[in-house]
C-alpha cells in the first residue's frame, strides 16, 4: 500500500512539469528525482480519526538527500474515491467529516481536537483544552507568548460541524 501511495504521489507530483518537457526531459527528471528525494508514507488511523472522518488519511515525508543535510517536509494527504487530494488546512477537512458525528458534549469535542491533532499537528502542545461558548467550541492547542492557539468549530442546534478554523490568536 504505501509503495502504491509513493508512486501514486510522485505521479502527481510530476504530472504538470512532465506536460511541459520532452521526453528526454522528462526521463532525465524521473531519474533524478528517484536519486534525489525519498517519499515515505504513514496511513493515519486512530479511534478518534475513524469517528469523526469518513475518510483515509495519509502523512507523506519528502526528504531531498541533497548533501545528507536530512531536511524534510510532511504534506496531509486524504483519499478520495478517485484520487489523493493533499489537505493544507483544517477547513479542508470538512468535506470528510463523518456524516453522523455530532458534537454534544466535551467527550465529543476531544475526539474532535484529538483527530484534528493526529491529522494537522499545528501546535499541539501540553496545554490542550477546550472551551465552549453558544454555538461553538474553541479548541485550544497551546500557548505562544501569551497567545492561544487552536481551532473555533462552529456548530448548528443539532451539534453538527458548520466550520473549523485555526487561529494564532484566539478569541476567547
Amino acid at each position: 500500500m504505501k509503495r502504491l501511495f509513493l508512486l501514486i504521489t510522485a505521479l502527481t507530483c510530476l504530472a504538470l512539469a512532465q506536460a511541459q518537457l520532452s521526453e528526454e526531459e522528462n526521463a532525465a527528471l524521473d531519474q533524478l528525482i528517484n536519486k534525489q528525494v525519498i517519499f515515505e508514507a504513514d496511513e493515519l488511523s486512530s479511534s478518534a480519526i475513524k469517528q469523526v472522518f469518513s475518510a483515509q488519511f495519509y502523512k507523506v515525508k519528502r526528504m531531498p538527500q541533497f548533501k545528507g543535510n536530512g531536511a524534510y517536509t510532511e504534506a496531509l494527504f486524504v483519499k478520495t474515491t478517485d484520487d489523493l487530494v493533499e489537505v493544507v488546512g483544517a477547513s479542508e477537512l470538512m468535506p470528510y467529516l463523518n456524516t453522523s458525528f455530532v458534537i454534544k458534549n466535551e467527550q465529543d469535542a476531544k475526539r474532535l481536537q484529538a483527530s484534528l491533532t493526529l491529522l494537522l499537528d499545528e501546535g499541539s502542545g501540553r496545554e490542550q483544552s477546550l472551551l465552549q461558548k453558544e454555538n461553538h467550541w474553541i479548541l485550544i492547542q497551546n500557548e505562544w507568548f501569551g497567545e492561544k492557539r487552536g481551532y473555533t468549530v462552529a456548530l448548528d442546534a443539532d451539534g453538527k460541524i458548520q466550520t473549523i478554523t485555526y487561529s494564532d490568536n484566539l478569541t476567547l
